[in-house]
C-alpha cells in the first residue's frame, strides 16, 4: 500500500468515527447548542488526534480553537468557573512537574492541552479524562511491547489518549457540566 492510499484511508477513516460521534451526540443532545458545542469538540479532538499521531506536535493553531471554545463555556456557565479552575490546575501541576524532571517525556503541546481539558471538563470529571489516557495508552504501549511493534523506548504521542479520554467522559458520562 503506498503512502497516498494509506493517508486517504486514513481520512476516511476519521470521517467515519467523526460521523458515528456525531450521531451518538444527535441521540443524546438533539439539535440544541449543547449539540453544536460538543459537535465542535469532537471535530477539534480527531484533528489534534491525528496531528499529534503523524507529528508528535500540537500546533498552537490546533490549542486555539479548543481554548476559545473552553472560554465560551465558562462565559456561558459562570457557576461551574472555580470547578474548571480546580480542574485545570489538577492536570496541569502534574503534567508540568513531570516535564521538568523528564524534559522530553512530554511536549508544550501536551500541557496545553491537558489543562485546557481540564478547563473543559472541570474538576473531578478530569480525573476520568486523565484516568482513562493513562489507561488506553499503557494498553497500547504493552500491546507495542507484546507484538514487538516498539520497544521500551519508543515514542507515543500523548494527545490521541487524552482526546480519546475526552470523548468517553463526553459521551458517556451523565455529569459532564456542559
Amino acid at each position: 500500500m503506498n503512502m497516498s492510499t494509506h493517508k486517504t484511508e486514513m481520512f476516511r477513516n476519521l470521517g467515519l468515527i467523526g460521523v458515528l460521534l456525531l450521531l451518538l451526540l444527535l441521540g443524546r443532545f438533539e439539535l440544541t447548542w449543547q449539540f453544536f458545542m460538543q459537535a465542535a469538540l469532537v471535530l477539534a479532538f480527531l484533528v489534534i488526534s491525528y496531528v499529534d499521531w503523524q507529528t508528535q506536535k500540537i500546533p498552537n493553531v490546533l490549542l486555539l480553537p479548543l481554548g476559545a471554545l473552553t472560554l465560551l463555556l465558562v462565559l456561558l456557565q459562570p457557576g461551574t468557573a472555580w470547578m474548571r479552575l480546580a480542574g485545570a490546575l489538577f492536570a496541569f501541576v502534574p503534567f508540568a512537574l513531570t516535564s521538568i524532571v523528564h524534559p522530553h517525556q512530554l511536549g508544550g503541546g501536551d500541557i496545553k492541552l491537558v489543562t485546557l481539558l481540564g478547563l473543559l471538563f472541570g474538576f473531578p470529571n478530569i480525573v476520568w479524562v486523565l484516568l482513562i489516557a493513562v489507561l488506553g495508552g499503557g494498553a497500547v504501549a504493552v500491546t507495542m511491547l507484546l507484538t514487538k511493534r516498539g520497544t521500551a523506548k519508543t515514542e507515543l504521542p500523548y494527545a490521541p489518549f487524552l482526546c480519546f479520554g475526552s470523548l468517553i467522559v463526553l459521551l458517556v458520562l451523565p455529569f459532564y457540566p456542559i
